[in-house]
């Protein structure tokens, strides 16, 4: 396993991740500010239908990183062209039928149930036509993105991903010194800013990628069966996931109203912040998984299926700790207003997301496989029953915050037939070892870590110095628990030899610019 590629890959995601957030928060505010609330309405529900379509993307990239991983995994990339020519037919299909459907259904969401203001109908109408072409972009260009992933190339990955948010953050800065229609001048920007970044991936992967890159689509029936297939039970969880959340909104607005709907949007937000936090070390080892697989390199597959859940786990814990601690103190900080159960809905969502954090690497070793329609069948099939158990219990007339308890419910069971699963899939996988060595020595280490920043805690009032002093105590108190009982002695050995080198570049470096 190449622990120093996953830990640099992993660096490299986390530096985008954070740029991105942060470029993409103040672009948001310019956005709101110069088109106003009325376009930022029409944007919102226009644009909003549109992008989603874009849905189909995690399948797609999902079925393309796996194949793609898979040939290189075996050793075989003089295939890599054919299969990624399949794959850009495969994405050019859905391209299509995304865009067929989004101009059906879309005549017919102006001519009878969108509500705007008949002086902006045009330049809605032209909002959707631009955000359809951004869509069918962003989904051809999804086999390219997954190309550069299944060779990690994490940095350019990063860069990429760092000059597509900048390129937003110029075309919000066009909206403001232009004159004319801004949500029309906009929505072409965006338009030309996706091609423009779609061309970018177009040049680096022929002229970086040319074993494996070719922007001929080809028709290979055997492929594009098993893409398609696997496309197809991908959507299945995807679609799964989607009505678990919409459901559980549309429960809540029925039987609380909208003010339990906001605070569920709140807690809703940073959990998916938490959860993007922890899928970017899964990308990392993505591709190292996929690729001990195809190489039948099961021993070191399986060691990798350890230290992935184990490691996805303590970076999200180190970073929710305090947050679990802090709750309703940072909620005040971020809103004016805090909405009534924001507090307990936004705690048990992270719980959920650290329970999750387990499983992401079991999905990943699924897709290696590439028979994934009994995972899907089994897994979202439970989850469609979190709707209707969540209403019996809100039927019965419990508090809102039930329906978080019946996810965690749900999701921790989610997660024993995920093992089980992979266990059959995998017979060289020890389920009892990965319980007892990854899922019980983090909740050892949770336990533990809690215990030094709870007690500093009671004995302080909420002020800055307070947060700030709990939560550096949280980052201590946690990488103390991981480095002394969270790690294996392999484990701490490398992770000593990575700082070794890291200091000694520092003070390389140092020594070079005192020079």
């Amino acid at each position: 396993m190449s622990n120093s590629r996953i830990a640099k890959n992993t660096l490299a995601l986390y530096i985008r991740m954070f740029f991105s957030m942060g470029v993409s928060l103040f672009t948001y505010r310019i956005v709101l500010q110069n088109l106003g609330v009325d376009n930022y309405g029409i944007y919102t529900v226009v644009g909003g239908f549109v992008t989603l379509f874009a849905f189909f993307n995690g399948p797609l990239n999902a079925a393309a990183l796996r194949f793609f991983a898979f040939e290189i995994g075996k050793g075989r990339s003089d295939n890599l062209k054919t299969v990624f020519r399949s794959a850009l037919f495969t994405h050019l299909f859905y391209g299509v039928v995304a865009v067929v459907l989004l101009e059906v259904l879309g005549l017919w969401l102006f001519k009878n149930k969108l509500v705007i203001p008949p002086e902006r109908m045009s330049a809605a109408v032209w909002l959707f036509h631009f955000s359809v072409v951004g869509v069918f972009v962003t989904i051809v260009q999804t086999p390219l993105t997954a190309l550069i992933i299944a060779t990690e190339r994490m940095k350019v990955y990063a860069y990429l991903g760092i000059v597509d948010v900048v390129v937003k953050l110029g075309v919000a800065m066009a909206v403001v010194f232009t004159k004319g229609d801004k949500l029309v001048l906009y929505a072409f920007l965006l338009m030309l800013s996706t091609i423009g970044i779609f061309l970018i991936y177009h040049f680096y992967c022929s002229r970086n990628i040319k074993d494996g890159y070719s922007f001929r689509p080809v028709v290979n029936w055997k492929l594009q069966r098993e893409m398609m297939g696997f496309v197809g039970w991908s959507l299945v969880g995807n679609v799964a996931w989607i009505l678990k959340t919409q459901g559980i909104s549309i429960l809540l607005n029925i039987f609380f109203g909208i003010a339990v709907n906001a605070a569920f949007g709140i807690a809703n937000m940073i959990s998916t912040a938490f959860n993007q936090f922890s899928q970017k070390f899964s990308t990392a080892i993505k591709p190292q998984i996929i690729k001990r697989y195809a190489s039948n390199n099961i021993g070191e597959m399986t060691s990798l299926i350890a230290r992935g859940a184990k490691f996805s786990f303590f970076l999200l814990f180190l970073i929710t700790l305090p947050v679990l601690l802090q709750t309703e103190y940072l909620l005040n900080i971020w809103l004016t207003e805090i909405p009534k159960h924001s507090v307990i809905f936004t705690k048990l969502l992270i719980i959920n997301s650290l329970i999750n954090s387990f499983t992401n690497v079991f999905d990943i070793v699924i897709s290696a496989t590439g028979k994934i329609m009994e995972y899907h069948l089994v897994i979202s099939g439970m989850l469609l029953f979190y709707v209707p158990v969540s209403y019996l219990f809100l039927k019965s007339g419990y508090q809102p915050v039930v329906v978080f308890y019946v996810s965690i419910l749900f999701y921790s069971v989610a997660a024993l037939l995920k093992i089980i699963i992979v266990k059959i899939k995998i017979p060289q996988f020890s389920a009892w070892n990965f319980v007892f060595s990854v899922l019980g020595v983090s909740v050892i280490v949770a336990a533990l870590s809690f215990i030094p920043p709870l007690v500093i805690k009671r004995y302080l009032t909420e002020t800055w110095v307070s947060f700030f002093i709990v939560s550096i105590v949280c980052l201590m108190s946690t990488f103390l628990c991981v480095m002394f009982v969270g790690l294996t002695k392999q484990e701490k050995n490398w992770f000593y030899a990575r700082l070794k080198i890291l200091l000694k570049r520092t003070a390389f470096e140092m020594v070079e610019n005192v020079k």
